[in-house]
């Protein structure tokens, strides 16, 4: 039986699996034997555990595996704390139970937690592409999902602090919660100037939605762009510029009906980002809350992620 480090975040989506934990873990121990296991609390915790992980491994000759129950922002905080200490090599499974779980969703991982359990018996390590962004005033970060200015930012914002969420989340559908806050956040938000550079400098004085991504999806289910056009080896920008309502309204309509095909949604793909603004805006990494001015670099790494055999050709 391999052995793992199991990390469990049982307050993911408002805890409304929590009931689930002793059983998710009965299964897997059908599988696994577990080295340790550490619970969740409060951000940050998930990298304490991994920092243990990884001090424990320098007087161990067996290969780690870590293993997190959780949603995105727990997922998060493992790769972060992998990435910070260099150990990217150590590959993490993901049990989803959160409310968004879109890097789930991107990788083909079951949304839902005993059949993620079933697929992690079978899965193998893959090198997975997540975001890179090293900036002026938060330091390096990483993410696994989006790295959101503008309106997404503000949905993000105005989805963190709504009564709905919780109230969702319990009614497990909590994958609507970013849904439920688009049209007020689309109201609220304002143009604001951003500068982006490939090859050359673009300045764009009329931005309203800015999104980093690495795969299509957003807010739980959301999809920027179609399939065919996913890059695995490049980050995307989708960008859309602040028009008149009826012209938003249909690039809404594109992206809540999951075409997401439409002349003022731009799609761009890169090895590598410059961008800058200087505009108070609303900013969100993989739902974490940040706030601008931002100067920043933009690219990816690999991250080393149990996935289902199916998706190994990514």
């Amino acid at each position: 039986m391999r052995e793992i480090e199991l990390i469990i975040n049982e307050y993911a989506g408002n805890a409304r699996t929590k009931k689930l934990i002793p059983g998710l873990i009965a299964k897997l121990a059908e599988e696994f034997t577990f080295a340790s296991t550490s619970y969740t609390k409060k951000p940050g915790d998930a990298r304490k555990a991994v920092e243990a992980v990884v001090q424990k491994d320098e007087n161990t000759d067996e290969d780690l595996l870590i293993v997190v129950v959780g949603g995105d922002g727990t997922l998060h905080d493992v790769v972060n704390g992998l990435q910070e200490l260099g150990r990217s090599d150590i590959p993490v499974g993901y049990i989803p139970n959160g409310t968004g779980n879109d890097f789930a969703r991107a990788h083909g991982i079951p949304l839902k937690p005993f059949k993620a359990v079933e697929a992690l018996k079978t899965a193998n390590p893959h090198e997975a592409r997540i975001g890179k962004a090293v900036t002026e005033e938060f330091g390096t970060l990483y993410f696994l999902n989006n790295f959101g200015i503008g309106v997404d930012g503000r949905i993000v914002l105005d989805t963190n602090r709504s009564k709905a969420k919780s109230m969702l989340n319990k009614a497990h559908i909590g994958q609507l919660s970013y849904a439920t806050n688009i049209l007020h956040s689309l109201t609220k938000q304002k143009s604001f100037e951003i500068k982006v550079k490939i090859d050359k400098e673009l300045t764009v004085p009329n931005a309203y939605l800015c999104v980093f991504t690495n795969h299509p999806f957003l807010g739980g289910g959301l999809r920027l762009f179609p399939d065919s056009t996913q890059d695995w080896h490049k980050l995307s920008f989708v960008l859309v510029r602040k028009e008149k309502w009826r012209k938003l309204i249909g690039v809404l309509a594109a992206i809540v009906s999951g075409k997401s095909v439409h002349k003022l949604l731009a799609h761009i793909q890169s090895d590598r980002y410059e961008f800058t603004t200087e505009s108070a805006q609303p900013v969100q990494l993989d739902g974490e809350e940040f706030s601008s001015p931002v100067h920043a670099v933009l690219s990816q790494v690999d991250q080393m992620v149990l996935l289902p055999l199916s998706q190994h050709a990514k």
